[in-house]
């Protein structure tokens, strides 16, 4: 079973359309998950960062999909 844990790389996109962006897990808090996009090294850390429920990257596979597993 898929779990969301630190230091994963997630793709995520905003709906059906829109390509697939690498993100990483930076930080949890409870059911809350930061996330950081990995496409974007010139934006500010602001502009990279984003947050989402655990539930929800877990029950909406056409919009979350784990890449990879930290090493």
């Amino acid at each position: 079973m898929i779990d969301v844990k630190p230091l994963q790389v997630w793709d995520v996109r905003e709906n059906d359309k829109a390509p697939w962006r690498e993100a990483k897990v930076v930080n949890m808090r409870r059911e809350e998950i930061e996330l950081q996009f990995l496409d974007m090294p010139n934006a500010s850390y602001v502009a990279r960062i984003f947050k989402v429920s655990r539930k929800r990257m877990l029950s909406e596979r056409k919009t979350y999909r784990l890449v990879s597993e930290p090493k």
